[in-house]
């Protein structure tokens, strides 16, 4: 099983008295006095245990909370939302850089619009408004710190779709730090190895690409090439039976790609059962494919074989294709296929 609980240890640096009939909100529900509640704390130690401090103390993904995510809709232009999210880095840097006060207020609802709230509160009787003088304010039960400079650096790493809005997934503190630094050793190390600038990896990667592609093509064509004179040594040995050509081979460390392309040349021409096998390590993959004027259904032939190869596949009549990892039964196969063929072709003769 896997541990999905979080226990905390911490110690206690502020709490708010609710007296006696009045109602308030503080992390998202509603308290009624007389009662004291923790609005801050220092986390002293954070461990993984079967029970958590509470239900909702799980292991979550590392982003901002909702109510901290700037999000836009899904039409906005790609180069207007570059843009803005620019322009809100910049004005959220410098508030940081200004180190603000954050301070907390209980406010009665009726004098809750003097604070411009980003959005309508609960209806409680009294309000828990956090504001950053000249920047921001807004209802919330959370903890936060004292100055806007403790945040620290905040760096956008991604973003989501997430009802019609696009959320942004963010690292904050000594988490971007740590994150810059391995960024910053990822770029050396592809420096390295690609001997070039941190601004000419792009370029380098995107010749290398290209380079690859042209290989991929240059291999596949010879690949072809030789599929096709082994195809033709492979049909000088073919083997009599009922009228038809019967034609097996095996081979090592083909691909799938190669070994249809086998199979192709040597169907092109009617009247011919093909089998290959690829051993590759300790396994092997199969194809057999047939071009008979008259139908022939392989499945119901080969499937009663395949324990003599460990194997397993199957596909349509006239091609079939699978696996094994019996290389020591491939000759037992081979031959009780041609039997089973040979049966069936002089039924139907």
């Amino acid at each position: 099983g896997h541990l999905t609980d979080v226990s905390v240890g911490y110690s206690v640096e502020k709490v708010d008295y609710i007296a006696a009939g009045e109602t308030v909100s503080i992390f998202g529900k509603s308290y009624t006095g007389p009662m004291s509640v923790v609005t801050s704390w220092t986390p002293k130690e954070a461990s993984l245990a079967p029970i958590g401090v509470d239900s909702n103390s799980k292991i979550r993904g590392d982003i901002m909370p909702d109510q901290n995510i700037q999000t836009q809709k899904d039409n906005e232009p790609p180069e207007q939302r570059a843009t803005r999210l620019e322009r809100e880095r910049v004005v959220e840097l410098s508030a940081i850089g200004k180190n603000l006060p954050i301070e907390t207020h209980w406010v009665d609802p009726a004098e809750v619009h003097h604070y411009h709230l980003r959005k309508p509160p609960p209806k409680v009787e009294k309000v828990r408004v956090v504001q950053i003088e000249g920047f921001d304010s807004s209802s919330c039960g959370g903890t936060h710190v004292s100055r806007t400079g403790e945040v620290g650096i905040i760096k956008i790493i991604g973003q989501e779709k997430i009802r019609g809005h696009v959320r942004l997934l963010a690292k904050i503190g000594q988490r971007a730090i740590q994150d810059y630094g391995r960024k910053i050793k990822l770029i050396q190390e592809l420096n390295r190895m690609l001997s070039c600038g941190e601004e000419d990896i792009p370029a380098r990667v995107n010749d290398l690409e290209n380079e690859v592609r042209n290989l991929s093509r240059e291999l596949a064509k010879a690949q072809a090439e030789l599929m096709e004179t082994a195809a033709e040594k492979a049909a000088r040995n073919a083997r009599h039976i009922a009228g038809i050509e019967f034609i097996s081979s095996i081979f090592e460390n083909l691909n799938k790609k190669a070994m249809k392309a086998f199979l192709d040349v040597l169907l092109a021409r009617e009247n011919r059962i093909v089998l290959i096998i690829n051993k590759n390590n300790q396994q092997l993959n199969w194809m057999i494919g047939h071009s008979l004027k008259g139908e022939l259904n392989l499945n119901p032939l080969v499937k009663p074989l395949l324990p003599l190869i460990s194997g397993r596949g199957g596909g349509q009549s006239e091609l079939i294709q699978g696996g094994g990892s019996n290389q020591k039964g491939i000759q037992e196969f081979i031959k009780e296929f041609e039997k089973k063929i040979e049966k069936e072709l002089k039924k139907n003769e």
